[in-house]
C-alpha cells in the first residue's frame, strides 16, 4: 500500500506541473493583461507604467519561474481586486463549496444507489419502469433550469424559502436540490446497469446455489462489485463539484469557489483564478487517491503492490 501511495504522488507531480504551465498562461492568452484592467482611453505612459509595476514587463520564463517559487512558498500573488492574498480568498470560499458538494454527493448517494438496485431487482415491473423514467428525466433536466424554477415557485410565489446567501439551512435547501437531481440519477443509473450485470455472473448463481439468502447475496456479494463503477462516478462527481458548481452558484449567489472565480475573471482578476485553478487541481488529485484506496476496500483482489 505504501508503494502505491508513494507511485501515486509521484505520478501528481507531473501533472500539477502541468497545470502550473497552463494556469501562467492563461494570463497571456486573454490579451495583454494591463490593457484589459486598464481603461480602453488610458495613456500609453500609464498603460507601461502599471505593466512594469506587476512584472507583466519581464520575458516569459522569467514570469514563470516567479511563479513557480510563489507556489513553492504558498504565495499566488495578490488579488488585484481585493488587495488580499490570492489563495487565503480562495481558502475563504473553499469551505462554502465543500459544504454544498458534500451534501450533495450525500444525497445523491444516499438516494441514487438503492434506488439504482431495487430498479435492477424489479427488472421488468412498473417500479422499474418508474424508476428508469425518473432516472431519464433527472438526466434530462438542465441544473440551470431547475434551480431557477426552484426559485420561482419557492421563493417568489410561496415565499418559503430564500433565493441567496449562505448560514441557514433553508439557503441550502434549492442549491443543494439542483445540484443532487442530476447526481443521484447518473448514480442511480449506473447503480441499476451494474446490478444487473452482477445478478448474472457465476458467482451470484453460486451464492444461491450454496442457500445464502437472497439479502445476502445481493449486498455481500453483488453489490460489492457494482459499486466500483459507482465509486468512480462519485469521485469524478466530487472533483467536478469541487472545482465549483458555477452556475448554481451563481444562480443562488453561493459565495463558494465557482462564483469567486465568475467574478474575478469579469474583473480580470487574474492572480485568484490561478490560485483557484491549483487548488481545484490539488483537490482532485486527492479525491482520485481516495477514490483508488476505496477500490482495494471494496474488491481485495485489487492488489497495489
Amino acid at each position: 500500500m505504501l508503494t502505491f501511495l508513494l507511485g501515486r504522488l509521484a505520478q501528481a507531480v507531473p501533472t500539477l506541473i502541468g497545470t502550473s504551465v497552463v494556469v501562467f498562461l492563461l494570463v497571456h492568452m486573454t490579451g495583454d493583461p494591463a490593457l484589459l484592467m486598464l481603461p480602453p482611453d488610458a495613456p500609453r505612459s500609464q498603460v507601461e507604467a502599471f505593466r512594469a509595476s506587476l512584472g507583466f514587463d519581464r520575458p516569459l520564463i522569467v514570469q514563470y519561474g516567479d511563479f513557480m517559487r510563489g507556489i513553492a512558498r504558498g504565495d499566488l500573488g495578490e488579488s488585484f481586486r481585493f488587495r488580499e492574498p490570492a489563495l487565503g480568498l480562495v481558502l475563504q470560499r473553499l469551505p462554502a463549496t465543500v459544504q454544498l458538494a458534500g451534501l450533495a454527493v450525500l444525497l445523491a448517494s444516499l438516494i441514487g444507489i438503492p434506488l439504482g438496485v431495487l430498479s435492477a431487482t424489479a427488472r421488468g415491473s412498473w417500479i422499474d419502469a418508474f424508476a428508469r423514467g425518473a432516472f431519464f428525466l433527472g438526466q434530462g433536466i438542465p441544473p440551470f433550469w431547475l434551480g431557477l424554477m426552484l426559485m420561482v415557485v419557492f421563493s417568489v410565489q410561496l415565499g418559503v424559502l430564500p433565493s441567496s446567501g449562505r448560514g441557514t439551512i433553508a439557503q441550502l435547501v434549492m442549491p443543494v436540490t439542483t445540484l443532487t437531481v442530476f447526481l443521484t440519477a447518473s448514480l442511480a443509473r449506473l447503480a441499476r446497469g451494474g446490478m444487473i450485470q452482477a445478478l448474472q455472473q457465476d458467482y451470484v448463481r453460486t451464492a444461491r446455489a450454496k442457500g445464502l439468502g437472497s439479502r445476502s447475496v445481493l449486498f455481500k456479494h453483488a453489490l460489492r462489485n457494482t459499486l466500483i463503477p459507482v465509486v468512480t462516478m462519485i469521485g469524478l462527481q466530487i472533483g467536478h463539484l469541487l472545482g465549483g458548481a458555477v452556475v448554481t452558484e451563481t444562480i443562488f449567489a453561493w459565495p463558494g469557489v465557482g462564483r469567486l472565480v465568475v467574478d474575478a475573471v469579469h474583473a480580470r482578476d487574474f492572480p485568484i483564478v490561478q490560485a483557484a485553478m491549483l487548488v481545484i487541481v490539488t483537490l482532485f488529485i486527492a479525491v482520485n487517491l481516495v477514490v483508488d484506496l476505496v477500490y482495494g476496500l471494496l474488491d481485495p483482489r485489487i492488489l497495489y503492490e
